[in-house]
């Protein structure tokens, strides 16, 4: 299973947006729904939930370069909407988003002058450090979040918009597969941890930990971000059944809160033993 065979309309439109970034010195990276499915991909793992929409992070000196950008890519076939930050590529129908981060912004915040629009970009600068390098085929490459970077971003569009409950089923797709994906690296270098998730939640419990660890190396380079990260993750915990509890509660992912709280915590123990 080859993310290009999944995504098969993907090629064209990335390739069109990488080239003008390439031009322009701008570094491009692929977040959101398509970042995990090149992860599943990889691993054989089938999807959930689909989009044909994409989203990526652009690294930018100033947002003189942003509107750059656009009109290179209008000219290529892309049109403008109503939010000053996507872009359709009609021949698909592919809705993309351009997310600038870097030194455009400022307190975790972009903004957009010409439509009085502000966006949050909050944890992008730390999760996309060191992204993970994926082959699209022999000809392509990708800059992709890793599944930490991705959880970070997702906590942090629920704790802004908790409407967005979405976010929550990634999150928790990505807990269910996380171990599989980093089985291999966690009986290298974390095998002290066997007896401590010995139950029969041992995948997920061994993965929501080890996504924790990975999160907290991110956290690290941000107190801030890690403190905002853990006050999230803690109020399920204090709270008799928090809005996170509640709605996976809901979904029937688990058979009761205090099983979501259990993988919380393991999340948080793996961040602060980045401490």
């Amino acid at each position: 299973m080859s993310f290009k065979s999944l995504r098969p309309w993907f090629k064209e439109v990335f390739t069109l947006v990488d080239t003008a970034c390439k031009e322009l010195n701008i570094p491009l990276y692929l977040i959101g729904a398509q970042a995990r499915h090149f992860h599943w991909a990889e691993e054989g793992i089938k999807p959930g939930r689909g989009t044909m929409d994409i989203d990526f992070a652009i690294m930018l000196p100033d947002m003189d370069v942003y509107d750059v950008l656009f009109d290179k890519l209008i000219s290529d076939g892309f049109r403008k909407v109503t939010e000053p930050y996507r872009i359709i590529f009609d021949k698909t129908n592919t809705v993309v988003d351009l997310l600038p981060f870097g030194q455009v912004e400022e307190k975790g915040t972009v903004k957009f002058t010409d439509r009085k629009t502000e966006l949050s970009v909050i944890g992008l600068k730390e999760v996309l450090e060191k992204p993970e390098i994926k082959s699209l085929d022999e000809e392509t490459e990708v800059q992709v979040t890793p599944l930490a970077g991705l959880i970070i971003l997702k906590l942090v569009s629920y704790y802004e918009k908790p409407e967005r409950t979405r976010d929550l089923d990634d999150i928790h797709e990505i807990l269910v597969n996380y171990f599989d994906v980093n089985q291999d690296r966690f009986y290298q270098n974390h095998d002290e941890m066997l007896e401590e998730f010995l139950g029969d939640n041992f995948i997920l419990e061994a993965g929501a930990w080890l996504a924790g660890f990975d999160i907290g190396i991110v956290l690290n380079k941000n107190p801030q971000l890690k403190e905002l990260i853990l006050r999230i993750l803690q109020r399920e915990i204090d709270l008799a059944t928090g809005g996170i509890s509640s709605y996976l509660y809901g979904k029937g992912y688990f058979d009761d809160v205090d099983s979501i709280k259990r993988i919380i915590s393991l999340i948080i123990k793996g961040i602060n033993q980045q401490s």
